[in-house]
């Protein structure tokens, strides 16, 4: 009896056991059509479940007579135990249970299909599904005149070469854009197996997946491509780079911690955050500090890039702060003055001692403002208004002026190989009026009545970055 027919008919005389015959009978009717219009949409001619025997049996698969196996499309929950090939043969590959699943290509049908392969997959399937018995278990004869399994794998189209669109990449770690797409392309293209396997020779400079190169940290990588089978392979190259601007010892810049922890430059794509901008902090310490404490701190920070000179470019700053002229007066400031010009000796001797270890460095000596600025005079225009502006100890405008003038003419007559004088003082005043009231063209804020408030500072750096032309 067919086994659509014998279930219905238990579902029939259940009901008629309690006395509702012509109730079972309806039932049964609306069942029997259900089953039938099941069968009529079904995509294969199998109803649950199909079981092998053994390994290394091929079946070909039968679909319903409202399709045609170009119509449909196969995939496994396992391809160790059951696989599909181009000509729609389902192949027991090793023993266990697997699930076919059967789809039109226009995705609008599906039906699953439980194969079971080998005496003890079949056995747990039943345990698990008893009203499955031998009978309703629907098993097809294997095809002798069908290709064999080792047939088939002979007949699989090998990769003969694999191409990258990309074979040497550049990447800069300051720009916001840190990542490439490779694409691989593989020979033939009828290629069986298409799989990509991509590896990263330094996973520390780039990263790799599905073709998607990330930049990490400057360096040089490999990236691989390589055919699932291992046999064909192409690489690309990934350069990654880095620009690394250094400010060091002025106090103004680097005492506050909050900012030094959060800025990022408004114009330049500098960062705290990702050591795009590194601050070489020491309050108060003038220009001592940046030729002695401050440049042992300066080659600390680079040796990290030891193993990345070439791909790595540092920006020095040595901003020259109003404690660098405590100690002149104005007539004793000029290029022919032993401590000015062993000043402007000590930073070209700082940058060059870094190139003769092989990094590739920029100097730069810019000028900051001297002025001690109260709180009662925030909001205003700075002026030099002390009567006693060239005594010694006072940080005027003026001496200022003229002290960044001599360091000017030093740099650009004896060291300009190593050094770039950024007069960043100088183009902020307005030089047009007499020595004692040399001003501003722009209006500060202070917030301890000494140093610049965290605004000020965003605004200096930028101006510094922005006349830095190799930035």
């Amino acid at each position: 009896m067919p086994v659509e027919m014998r279930k219905i008919l238990d579902k029939f005389f259940l009901p008629c056991f309690y006395g509702l015959c012509i109730l079972g009978v309806v039932v049964a009717a609306f069942l029997f059509m259900n089953v039938k219009k099941q069968q009529k949409e079904a995509l294969l001619a199998y109803e649950k479940n199909l079981n092998f025997q053994g390994t290394d049996e091929v079946l070909q698969l039968e679909s319903s007579e409202n399709f045609s196996n170009e119509q449909l499309l196969y995939s496994s929950s396992d391809e160790s135990i059951i696989k599909v090939d181009e000509a729609g043969n389902l192949i027991s590959v090793g023993e266990g249970s697997a699930v076919l699943t059967i789809t039109t290509k226009d995705k609008k049908q599906t039906q699953a299909l439980v194969v079971n392969v080998g005496p003890e997959a079949i056995s747990e399937y039943l345990k698990k599904n008893p009203k499955d018995n031998k009978d309703t278990v629907k098993s097809k004869p294997v095809d002798k005149s069908l290709p064999e399994v080792n047939d088939i794998e002979e007949n699989k189209v090998l990769p003969t070469s694999i191409t990258l669109n990309k074979n040497n990449v550049a990447l800069n770690l300051n720009d916001k854009t840190k990542t490439v797409a490779l694409k691989a392309t593989i020979e033939p293209s009828n290629t069986t197996d298409k799989t990509i396997i991509w590896t990263s020779s330094n996973n520390d400079v780039a990263t790799v997946v599905n073709g998607a190169v990330t930049a990490k940290k400057p360096g040089t990588t490999i990236i691989t491509a390589t055919t699932k089978d291992n046999t064909i392979a192409a690489t690309a190259t990934i350069t990654v780079t880095k620009k690394v601007v250094m400010v060091v010892g002025a106090s103004q810049v680097t005492r506050m911690a909050d900012y030094i922890q959060s800025y990022s430059s408004k114009t330049n794509n500098y960062k705290v955050g990702d050591k795009t901008l590194v601050y070489i902090n020491k309050s108060g310490s003038g220009i001592d500090y940046q030729t002695t404490e401050g440049f042992n701190l300066v080659k600390q920070n680079i040796s990290e890039y030891e193993n990345a000179k070439n791909e790595t470019t540092f920006e020095i700053f040595f901003p020259l702060s109003g404690n660098t002229i405590k100690g002149f007066s104005c007539d004793e400031i000029s290029i022919t003055n032993e401590k000015i010009k062993n000043y402007v000796l000590n930073y070209n001797n700082a940058i060059l001692e870094l190139k003769n270890m092989g990094y590739q460095v920029n100097g730069y000596v810019v000028s900051m403002h001297p002025v001690k600025v109260s709180q009662s005079t925030n909001n205003k225009v700075v002026t030099n208004e002390n009567k006693n502006a060239c005594a010694k100890e006072y940080r005027s405008n003026y001496k200022y002026y003229q002290f960044n003038n001599a360091i000017k003419s030093l740099i650009e007559s004896n060291y300009k190989d190593n050094l770039i004088y950024e007069p960043l003082f100088n183009k902020i005043m307005d030089t047009k009026n007499n020595r004692k009231n040399y001003t501003y063209k722009i209006i500060y804020n202070t917030t301890d009545g000494i140093h610049w408030d965290k605004d000020t500072t965003s605004k200096y750096v930028d101006m510094m970055l922005d006349y830095s032309k190799n930035l």
